[in-house]
């Protein structure tokens, strides 16, 4: 038995004084509260029986730490071991039947007479012993320390509980973060923490390729954090992928054969080299991390079997194929000696010879990402039927948003987590995802981590919770619940924009003059200003409660910044567009005045926000990742400015909306059949020729050469990694492949993923005296299925080929595309939306295609 006692406690008043009540996260199992409460002072000391000095000291530091915070003095260190009968422990073990996993982790806290005594069987027992009793400590108005009389036996219902951190998509945090945050899961009892997601999360030096010019971890810093996390009692686990989510390593050259097909998101499993460099990829985090678990991912392989490897899944079948590589990546986990694996539910568990003949240890990783308590979860049923054990994961509904969404995951946290309690699953994961480019902030994340806390600890309500969270988080008194009103009605925004897609960072970053009439729902976002204002208004007030945690106000204050500004940005946009309708308006110098200073202002608060986010960012994360963030305030405030020119110069519209049309074969052609592209074109004037600049974008796979000179591939395809956005729209400079007199551009294009193909091109040419040719994919562009000899050559003949069908132009066909401003160094963007049709197609059944059309405009997606 393991214990810890503080004596010397004096007597106070009762508690009813005080109107005190239980705040505690997780809320215990068992306890009963008593009458009066017991105040520390100068007096008092603190002693430990059965456990090692170091640990004594880390967990006392801890205790005193929250002493300090009220400025007091630390407690007194008694060297002297001392024990108290405590038949409790057993007797409740005994009573409850508790498993192995419970005995390990129960504790017993009883404040009463002149002492508090935490007694445990085990040291994780101690330390959760601890981290109540700090929680319970607190202060009265009159300055003095107090415990309330209390007795808790307290264990947790779930034996795997914590988060898996999504560090891949651009945000990794500092070790500093990875450690504070370690604190915090570990304060509230969690005891999992899986970091990574995409495959180059972490160092690797026989593949340096795969992290250039990304934020990752070094090998170095997963140590430092292996060791603290194991001094908290956090398993620390590594989660990666070995079949999907390989979008931005397949889109490396070097790479690009070992996917499915070119510009794929899944390996393929016919090629002997995919498996040496899985290898390679499953020994490298094997070895560095020391956790006995290891999760594989194995979610969204919508690739699979879809080109290289057709014919082996269409001869095996679906579930054998699968089975087949799994065992294999099972294998080589055993090989480097890990106990036990996870993988996530959602491809594996339609296929029933994957669920009758895989291996029973594998934990399996049930995600479900919906709020109705009605929710049956059938498929996490199947999977516990079958012989798994499973872990449940909700979402904070983080992605793509200014603030989570935590109204949508409180429901989503709390059923999913009441469903793995009352089915005895093996514990609960809640996820954070880092989607197109993880603008949101980290920081913001932690209310729904210690939701979960709670959820997967014991049982909560959010009314409990709520009162709990502002106490004992942000340190505020009993009663004062003010920053609750605050993330409530910041959270409240999210319901002005849709849940699934997100939509508020595909708003904010779009250009706010895309049609010379606005179409703007102006309630909308009048709604969104006077919510953004009310949050401003609370917090103000709540900066007076707060006492813990004070910097996190500062992420809270920027989220509601960023609400006020996207309603203010679009209230602008609708009333200066509406004004330029008029006849004559800016020959009105108090019209075009007025136009010109709130531009001006807009541009000031884009810069101030830019300058904001770097700081806030930079507290919480590396800077890798950040100057793409930092890029799109500027093309925004670039935006503006062009506005402003416009204005200045009495132009009341010109159209942002890309000018080349989307081209294609004309008849119908095979899947996955490549169709070719040739446009010439006379120069005559090649030395009055200062830079040349070809824009490509594919419908998801070209390859461009000019002159007969390979430039390199484009890959557009809709992802959920920033790296593969990037790639969508690539730019070309290309005067010195320039020719006086005939010039080619020859593509070839190839869709592997859907039958809508096609191409779009623009080509810009900046002569002396400020005079630009524009080249755009058109009618006029020659076209063909079948390649022929020397197709890319200068005097090749393409008479007998097909003109080209137009397709459309911008939002057309693929979505919206903003024209590119090439002399200013700004390609044209597009939205994370774009080119999601693919997406879409890649993973629906046949027979629901057809209706993809009529989805994407219900649900307003350009």
């Amino acid at each position: 038995m393991k214990q810890i006692i503080i004596e010397n406690l004096k007597m106070g008043n009762t508690l009813s004084e005080l109107n005190y009540y239980i705040t505690l996260i997780p809320k215990p199992n068992e306890y009963e509260l008593g009458i009066n409460y017991k105040i520390i002072d100068s007096g008092s000391s603190i002693s430990f029986g059965n456990i090692e000095r170091d640990f004594a000291e880390f967990l006392l530091k801890k205790i005193n730490a929250r002493l300090e915070e009220y400025n007091k003095r630390p407690l007194k260190f008694n060297d002297k071991e001392s024990f108290q009968d405590n038949n409790k422990i057993e007797q409740n073990i005994s009573e409850l039947e508790l498993e192995e996993f419970q005995k390990q982790q129960c504790y017993n806290l009883v404040v009463n007479e002149n002492k508090c005594i935490i007694s445990a069987k085990e040291s994780q027992g101690i330390f959760y012993g601890v981290q109540t009793l700090i929680q319970l400590i607190d202060i009265t108005d009159e300055k003095k320390l107090y415990l309330p009389e209390i007795e808790i036996f307290d264990y947790p219902i779930l034996e795997i509980r914590g988060i898996s951190d999504d560090i891949t998509r651009g945000q990794v945090p500092t070790v500093d973060n990875v450690k504070r945050l370690i604190q915090l899961l570990s304060h509230f009892k969690m005891n999992f923490y899986f970091i990574g997601y995409e495959t180059e999360f972490l160092e690797n030096e026989k593949h340096p390729l795969i992290t250039k010019g990304k934020a990752y971890l070094t090998k170095e810093e997963v140590k430092e954090l292996e060791k603290y996390a194991k001094k908290h009692f956090i398993e620390f686990v590594p989660f990666f992928q070995v079949l999907g989510h390989y979008d931005n390593i397949l889109a490396l050259e070097k790479y690009m054969d070992l996917g499915e097909f070119p510009g794929a998101m899944c390996l393929n499993i016919k090629d002997d080299e995919v498996y040496d460099f899985l290898e390679d990829i499953i020994k490298n985090v094997s070895k560095t991390f020391d956790s006995d678990y290891i999760h594989v991912g194995g979610d969204e392989s919508w690739d699979f079997g879809k080109y290289k490897s057709k014919e082996i899944v269409e001869k095996k079948g679906k579930g054998r194929a699968y089975l087949d590589h799994y065992k294999w990546v099972y294998n080589r986990i055993k090989k480097y000696n890990k106990k036990q694996m996870f993988l996530y539910h959602d491809i594996v568990v339609h296929e029933k010879e994957f669920l009758e003949d895989f291996p029973k240890d594998v934990i399996m990783f049930f995600w479900k990402y919906f709020t109705s308590w009605k929710f049956k979860y059938r498929k996490a049923k199947k999977l516990k039927k079958y012989g798994f054990p499973v872990v449940v994961s909700p979402t904070i509904y983080n992605w793509s948003r200014h603030y989570p969404d935590f109204k949508w995951a409180e429901g989503n946290i709390l059923s999913i987590y009441r469903f793995a309690k009352n089915n005895n699953l093996k514990g609960g994961i809640t996820s954070q995802w880092g989607d197109y480019g993880h603008e949101d902030l980290r920081v913001n994340h932690y209310y729904g981590y210690i939701l979960s806390a709670g959820a997967l600890w014991s049982n909560i309500d959010r009314k409990y919770f709520k009162k709990a969270y502002s106490h004992q988080y942000f340190g505020c008194k009993l009663g004062e619940t003010k920053i609750i009103e605050v993330l409530e009605t910041l959270c409240s925004i999210n319901d002005h924009f849709s849940k699934l897609p997100p939509k508020f960072f595909v708003r904010f970053w779009e250009h706010p003059f895309l049609r010379r009439n606005p179409k703007i729902k102006l309630k909308k976002y009048q709604k969104v200003e006077k919510k953004a204002n009310e949050t401003l208004d609370l917090l103000k007030e709540a900066r007076y409660q707060v006492n813990r945690h004070k910097s996190d106000l500062d992420y809270i204050d920027f989220a509601t910044k960023l609400a006020k500004f996207i309603a203010i940005k679009f209230k602008s946009s609708y009333n200066i567009g509406k004004t330029l309708l008029g006849s004559n308006v800016l020959e009105n110098d108090s019209i075009r005045n007025g136009m010109i200073k709130l531009l001006k202002t807009l541009k000031k608060t884009i810069n101030n926000l830019k300058k904001i986010y770097e700081n806030l960012w930079l507290r919480c994360a590396k800077r890798d990742g950040l100057n793409r963030l930092l890029e799109k305030y500027d093309i925004l405030n670039f935006y503006y400015q062009k506005k402003l020119d416009e204005i200045t110069r009495e132009i009341n519209w010109r159209n942002p909306n890309h000018p080349a049309k989307w081209i294609t074969y004309p008849n119908k052609a095979p899947f996955q059949q490549p169709r070719y592209y040739r446009k010439t074109f006379e120069i005559k004037d090649l030395g009055s020729i200062n830079e040349c600049y070809l824009q490509a974008i594919a419908s998801h796979y070209l390859k461009i050469y000019f002159n007969e000179e390979y430039l390199g591939y484009v890959i557009t395809r809709n992802s959920l990694s920033y790296v593969m956005m990037e790639k969508q729209v690539r730019v070309f400079e290309i005067s010195d492949h320039l020719k006086e007199g005939r010039n080619v551009i020859a593509i070839e294009s190839c869709n592997y993923i859907s039958q809508h193909e096609g191409i779009n091109i623009y080509l810009e040419i900046f002569k002396n005296n400020n005079i630009r040719e524009i080249i755009l994919s058109d009618e006029s562009w020659k076209t063909m299925i079948n390649s022929a000899k020397n197709w890319k050559d200068i005097d090749f003949s393409d008479h007998s080929w097909e003109n080209a069908k137009s397709l459309g132009k911008s939002p057309k066909f693929n979505g919206r595309i903003i024209r590119p401003y090439l002399k200013d160094g700004y390609k044209s963007t597009t939205t994370y939306l774009f080119a999601i049709r693919g997406m879409i197609e890649s993973f629906l059944p046949s027979f629901l295609k057809p209706f993809i059309g009529l989805a994407m405009k219900l649900l307003n997606i350009e």
